[in-house]
């Protein structure tokens, strides 16, 4: 077992047969072990931790050269790169990039990039990235013997608090996330974080980190299929996802036909008035969000149908919540007992 200067164990190269280290892109104070995501997709590791000289091969294997001559072929780019006037190769490729975008149609390069991701996945047979994030998951647990994602994460995460000498993941990773702001010059977490988004919003062009995440979710929504960023962030909701365009009580299924007129006035269409039409559930139960007993309603009949229904005599989420808690605490001191 191999040491660094702070005392952490060095990891191994994950590639199969390979006996190395991980490479340390940073210094010898302050190690950063190379980890590479094609590692995690072929072998199904979780980090995906590779030597130089795995991670060279693989470079040259998808360049159809060998590591002598993608080096090669390195060197001579680099010395056209820096005839056209940019510092190095990498300079130049970001101008490139860069470039491409605009030309495409773009907003940013992250943007470019999520997209070409999506025509990578979709070759692969997968609808989305989010899919195909979810298979490789799924692959890596079943290859550790556990069914579901979350068995195989909730294990790792407890073997790392425990390795750590803390009795749970959750103390462990507060422990991560203070001794990191703390690190940083932070008194506590909230302030660190906060500075880290600012950071990586400026670092790609915006002011606020509102704009930055407003940008990213727009370039998500779009790369899985979706024109309307309301929609696509609640496409995993459990009812909101559900949500029509529409007051369905234009039927006159509360007794009386709704005249706001919400379809044909507004524009729903860009999610601008989407918060104007709510989900009801239909027998009162906020549990039960099965398609069939969802509705929606504007805001005027959906208080209407509460009123009429008796729905605010039932319990509401947070009672349900609270009282689903308060079950799964007891069950777990009576296995302890």
């Amino acid at each position: 077992m191999k040491t660094d200067k702070n005392g952490n164990v060095v990891p191994k190269c994950q590639v199969p047969g390979c006996d190395k280290y991980a490479q340390n892109t940073k210094s010898a104070d302050d190690p950063r072990y190379r980890k590479a995501s094609w590692v995690r997709d072929e072998f199904f590791v979780e980090n995906g931790y590779v030597c130089n000289s795995c991670h060279d091969k693989h470079r040259a294997d998808a360049k159809g050269m060998t590591v002598a001559e993608m080096n090669a072929d390195t060197k001579k780019r680099n010395e056209e790169a820096r005839a056209l006037g940019f510092k190095d190769l990498y300079a130049h490729a970001v101008f490139m990039e860069e470039e491409e975008a605009r030309e495409a149609g773009f907003h940013n390069v992250e943007q470019l990039r999520i997209h070409k991701l999506l025509l990578k996945v979709q070759a692969k047979g997968f609808d989305t990235i989010e899919d195909h994030d979810k298979f490789l998951q799924l692959k890596r647990a079943n290859k550790a013997g556990y069914e579901t994602t979350a068995e195989y994460n909730k294990f790792l995460n407890e073997l790392r608090a425990k390795e750590a000498g803390f009795t749970s993941a959750k103390e462990y990773n507060t422990h991560l996330e203070l001794k990191r702001a703390k690190e940083a010059g932070f008194e506590t977490v909230r302030d660190y974080n906060r500075f880290m988004d600012l950071k990586r919003a400026n670092e790609a062009g915006y002011e606020t980190t509102a704009e930055y995440n407003k940008a990213r979710d727009w370039a998500n929504c779009l790369a899985d299929g979706y024109t309307n960023l309301t929609d696509w962030r609640n496409r995993n909701h459990p009812y909101l996802k559900y949500r029509k365009k529409y007051c369905e009580n234009i039927d006159g299924r509360l007794g009386f036909t709704c005249q706001t007129g919400i379809d044909e006035m507004l524009d729903v269409s860009d999610g601008e008035f989407q918060g104007m039409l709510e989900v009801d559930h239909k027998d009162g139960n906020s549990e039960n969000n099965s398609e069939d007993n969802l509705q929606t309603l504007c805001s005027c009949c959906h208080a209407y149908k509460t009123w009429i229904s008796g729905d605010g005599q039932t319990k509401g989420r947070k009672t349900i919540r609270k009282e689903k808690l308060e079950a799964q605490r007891l069950d777990e001191l009576e296995k302890v007992a």
